[in-house]
């Protein structure tokens, strides 16, 4: 299996949130000018220790480069639902999700709805967001 790597200038949206009330940023890296196929994930949480920091690094890396192998993002982002990770509970700045048992959730849930039509997951439909 063949790795395409990312270019070195590419198209990226970063999504915030507040899940229980710690900040968690989502940066996601489009492989195609139409921002279409994900192909790079990256998750900071704020006030984390060094340790919660390199395992999210680490989660991240290994996701991106999982997609750049080719892996479907529907794989990737439904191994990470219903992870049980702090901080967990209500999430605020996401229109159409409400709720997550952890960051990787919330971040799952994110990528199936907004990118794969997996709108089943989200807690508000699509035209009420």
């Amino acid at each position: 299996m063949s790795r395409t790597p990312m270019p070195n200038r590419r198209d990226g949206i970063t999504q915030r949130v507040k899940i229980n009330g710690q900040r968690v940023y989502m940066t996601i890296g489009f492989a195609d000018p139409e921002n279409t196929q994900v192909r790079e994930v990256w998750l900071v949480l704020q006030k984390t220790g060094a340790q919660e920091r390199a395992l999210f690094d680490e989660i991240a890396r290994s996701a991106s480069h999982r997609l750049q192998l080719g892996e479907p993002l529907e794989h990737l982002a439904e191994s990470w639902l219903g992870t049980r990770l702090l901080p967990a509970g209500p999430v605020v700045g996401d229109a159409r999700l409400k709720m997550c048992t952890g960051p990787l959730d919330w971040a799952g849930r994110h990528l199936l709805t907004y990118y794969c039509g997996r709108h089943d997951l989200a807690h508000v439909k699509e035209g009420d967001a």
